[in-house]
Formats: C-alpha cells, sequence, structure tokens
C-alpha cells in the first residue's frame, strides 16, 4: 500500500533527501533515459494501479516482482532513490512468496538497465527472465552455505565422499541426470542429489 511503500523510502532516504517518504509533488528528468517519468499529479493514480496489479496478479511471483519493480521504476513517484525502493519492494514480494532476495552484481548492472529499457518498450520477459535468473543465482549460494547432505560442492570434492568419479558425475550433470547446477564453470552438487540419483 502508498504508507508502507512511502515508510520504505523515508528509511532509505532518511537523512539524505528532504522530501524522504513523500511522492513527488514536481515534474523530474532522469540523465540518460530514454523515457520521461509522467507528471507529478499522475503518481498517486499510477501508484495505485500499480498496487492493484501487483495485489490481483495471477503471474508466477518471479514475474510479479519484475512487474512491480519496472512499474516502479517507470513511475518514479519519488524525486530520488526510486531503484534502491523498486530493489527492496521486489525483494520483499520475493521473501513473501517463498523466494530469495535478488541482488544485483556490480558485473550484472549493464544487463540489468538494458532489461529494464527492454520492459519501456513494453516488453517485459528480458527483465522477468533477468529476475528469475538472479533468484537461481540466490538460491544456489544459500544451498551452497546451508551444509549437511544439501550443501552445494564442486563435483570434484564430492566424487571423493561418493563411489563415482569426478568425470561420471559431470556426465550425469550434463545430461540432467544428477540435480547439479555449474557456478562459473565449475558443476555443483550435494551427497543428497547423489543418493536421490542412486535410489532412482
Amino acid at each position: 500500500d502508498h504508507v508502507t511503500v512511502q515508510q520504505i523510502h523515508e528509511v532509505v532516504t532518511a537523512g539524505i533527501l528532504e522530501d524522504a517518504g513523500r511522492y513527488r509533488t514536481h515534474n523530474v528528468r532522469i540523465t540518460g533515459a530514454v523515457k520521461t517519468p509522467p507528471d507529478w499529479s499522475k503518481v498517486v493514480g499510477l501508484m495505485d494501479g500499480l498496487i492493484r496489479g501487483v495485489a490481483e496478479s495471477r503471474m508466477h511471483p518471479v514475474e510479479t516482482a519484475a512487474f512491480l519493480h519496472h512499474g516502479f521504476v517507470e513511475i518514479h513517484p519519488f524525486t530520488d532513490g526510486n531503484g534502491r525502493v523498486a530493489r527492496l519492494l521486489a525483494n520483499l514480494y520475493l521473501i513473501a512468496n517463498g523466494y530469495p532476495p535478488v541482488v544485483i552484481r556490480t558485473e550484472d548492472r549493464g544487463k540489468y538497465y538494458k532489461c529494464l529499457r527492454s520492459g519501456d518498450a513494453g516488453d517485459l520477459m528480458p527483465f522477468a527472465g533477468f529476475i528469475a535468473k538472479s533468484v537461481d543465482e540466490s538460491l544456489t549460494l544459500y544451498l551452497s552455505i546451508f551444509g549437511g547432505a544439501d550443501e552445494l560442492v564442486p563435483l570434484k570434492e564430492l566424487a571423493r565422499w561418493v563411489p563415482y568419479s569426478q568425470e561420471y558425475l559431470s556426465l550425469l550433470a550434463r545430461r540432467g541426470v544428477l540435480d547439479a547446477v555449474k557456478i562459473g564453470r565449475v558443476w555443483h552438487s550435494s551427497r543428497r542429489a547423489v543418493e536421490r540419483y542412486v535410489g532412482a
């Protein structure tokens, strides 16, 4: 709702902006942006529509998070801090729906902005795909530090604990027979995944 959005903005920009937590009351331009944010007098109505759209969404939660994030940035309801608030709102939505928050890494910033611009042109799918990939990376990271039988480890290390060679595990991973994920250029899996393969 409006109150939550404004409270989040106030927390994020307190001591930085004079109008922290308040929707803008004048028009703004974004340096380097192709689109100009809507007239300030339309902000409340557009935010009503965005809030309603998220509440009534029948899309997958990851797609809805992308819709929320892009829609918020497009409306640009505050004079500054909109990107930070959009990322927080999308992450809160993901967490509320059982998904981990996403982190936009420095090296992914260019792709992040490019996908946002695709949304500006009417195609939200690249941005939804970007968010989905970021969710997947977050899940992988959490599983890799979780520990126990579910801990993701490189296949080379996993081969020491199971009766299969690294090469055989790699073959199973590439064929999609063994639940595994590539982190960088290295395949990772877990002892539980190998147990599932053996029991199949």
